[in-house]
């Protein structure tokens, strides 16, 4: 099947040629129409360019939506002045812009009354007292607020939200998560003050538990998106979903490792529109759930089971059967370490499901080396063409050119997970790799001490896999600065890498600096043949990185000179 080509807009070849020769044209951006600065506004952030100046050129009066995720560098003084330049700001989105303080926010508020999404997700500076004392100066704001988000911000307590539950009626979707004071009286408040609520997430909010939904069997009808990772729950909470909440579409128990097959066998009938569901390490889920998923949610498109154990081919099989709009199934380390010795999950169930879901888009079998063979993988490229993630646990008989089978039929594949560390040459896998692959924008691979990732295999994928925007490699022990250098040369996108014990040194880190331009995030763990030189040369070449983490790296002491550059640089160093 020949690859389809979409060339871009004649606006969007435009917006994309101001954005590469700013420099030239910056003081022009206010002549620009509205549309076309919204736009490049997009681009500026999307590229790590946006700067105090062009900012301030490119919103206005009219302004509607101000979206500058992880915009970090962007000083607090600027933010100010775009509070009362921006009175018609309807969208909001300062998410992980870490710099943004209590006043900035008030003035946010306090000049935009017709704001109605809010994003403050990992602005770590803001506390209540962006919105208390004296609430009733932000009314305007909090009336017409429907969406609002605080996920990772840890300073915000019940108190805040107290204020929101009586100020901000309209509230359709809230975020919690890892907010660490939200409490089951919290969330109880929330679902009483909030009787319109579409969304809720108060995910790895680790106080909440059963309690907080007692009042749901009172009726929720709204609520569609319910996210509960880590929560404290059983299957009493499920019981009072099911009571109250017949419309959830989306519902995440990632981690709530005390509910049972009898409180999820009870959403599953009441909840008959449910469309994803993730029970990520839900050690009790069994066939018998997903039976009752098979028999109940016909609309299920998104399945996470990773982690559970007692899940097997019966369920899998049973459940795709009936379930013929699933796209994605994560079957991750179902049948690892488990105490119940019928538990497995083979090549029969993943043939199975490629015959009966040819929809599916993301398939996870890491660790589940019993479920990967050549006849599946080969049943996955002849039916799953629309394929765009695949982990897999390579198992020794794995030939090498199943996976350039695979390559050449899914060419929508975009996300690769292989982890290689049984394959006796991992060389030969990878070499096919240089062909077929050309869309692929993440790569992660994971070999042994007995059989690492070498040059040879690295630099196939280099010369195969030129989309590249982010690469893992995990057991590096044979990759040195010649295969670095050839993804430098090859994957000029790179946006993320992490070497796990490679042998390169300053030589590739200062390759992959001045050649990948958009590199956002380095990561390096045991990798003892780089010094305090590579710190230097990213801060010289990699303009758009925003963290680095260099971790047991025997020769890397990073002086006071190199932090207070990274610092500058707007470069955060992670432990």
């Amino acid at each position: 099947m020949a690859r389809t080509y979409s060339p871009l807009s004649l606006v969007d070849t435009l917006v994309d040629y101001i954005a590469t020769n700013i420099r030239f044209y910056s003081e022009n951006i206010p002549l620009l129409p509205e549309d076309i600065q919204r736009k490049l506004l997009i681009l500026f952030v999307e590229k790590g360019l946006l700067t105090d100046g062009n900012l301030i050129r490119i919103v206005g009066s009219n302004s509607r939506e101000l979206r500058m995720q992880n915009c970090a560098y962007i000083r607090n003084s600027v933010l100010l002045i775009v509070s009362h330049r921006c009175p018609q700001l309807e969208v909001l989105d300062l998410s992980g812009c870490k710099q943004v303080n209590n006043r900035v926010v008030r003035a946010m508020l306090q000049s935009c009354p017709n704001l109605k999404t809010l994003r403050l997700d990992g602005c770590v500076r803001v506390t209540d007292s962006a919105f208390l004392p004296r609430p009733f100066q932000l009314a305007a704001a909090m009336t017409t607020l429907e969406v609002l988000s605080f996920s990772r911000c840890a300073q915000i307590t019940e108190e805040s939200l107290l204020c929101f539950a009586k100020g901000a009626p309209n509230i359709r979707i809230l975020e919690l998560s890892y907010c660490k004071h939200v409490s089951s009286t919290t969330v109880q408040t929330i679902l009483q003050a909030f009787r319109h609520l579409e969304a809720l997430d108060v995910s790895f909010c680790e106080n909440v538990c059963d309690i907080a939904f007692v009042h749901c069997s009172d009726g929720l009808p709204s609520l569609k998106r319910l996210h509960l990772a880590k929560c404290r729950l059983t299957d009493a909470a499920l019981f009072s979903l099911a009571a109250g909440c017949p419309n959830l579409e989306i519902l995440s128990l990632r981690w709530c490792l005390n509910i049972t097959d009898e409180g999820l066998t009870s959403v599953a009938a009441a909840c008959p529109n449910l469309q994803v569901l993730e029970l990520k390490n839900c050690g009790h889920i069994s066939d018998v759930s997903l039976s009752a998923l098979a028999q109940s949610c016909p609309h299920l498109s998104v399945l996470d089971l990773s982690w559970c154990k007692r899940v097997t081919d019966h369920g899998i099989q049973t459940l795709v059967a009936s379930c013929r709009n699933l796209t994605s199934l994560d079957l991750s380390f179902c049948d690892i370490f488990s105490d119940v010795p019928t538990v497995n999950i083979t090549a029969s169930s993943i043939i199975h499901m490629a015959q009966n879901e040819p929809k599916i888009q993301s398939l996870s079998l890491d660790g589940l080396g019993s479920a990967v063979s050549d006849a599946s993988l080969l049943a996955l490229s002849r039916h799953c063409p629309d394929l765009i993630e695949l982990g897999i646990f390579a198992p020794a008989a794995l030939q090498p050119t199943t996976l350039s089978s695979l390559g050449r039929a899914c060419e929508r594949l975009q996300t690769l997970r292989i982890d290689a560390s049984m394959h006796p040459n991992i060389d030969d896998l990878l070499s096919q790799m240089e062909e077929g692959f050309a869309n692929l924008l993440s790569l992660s691979l994971k070999a042994s001490h007995a059989g690492p990732l070498t040059d040879v295999g690295i630099s196939a994928v280099a010369r195969g896999c030129s989309s590249l925007t982010s690469l893992e490699l995990f057991s590096a022990d044979g990759v040195s600065d010649v295969a670095i250098t050839d993804i430098a040369r090859h994957c000029v996108h790179l946006k993320t890498l992490v070497l796990l014990e490679s042998i390169l040194t300053d030589v590739g880190i200062e390759a992959i600096a001045s050649s990948c331009k958009m590199l956002e995030h380095l990561e390096l763990v045991r990798c003892h043949s780089v010094t305090e030189a590579s710190a230097t040369a990213l801060v010289t070449f990699a303009k758009r990185l925003h963290s680095v983490r260099f971790k047991n790296c025997e020769n890397f002491v990073l002086s006071e000179d190199s932090l207070r550059a990274l610092k500058d640089a707007a470069v955060e160093v992670l432990p």
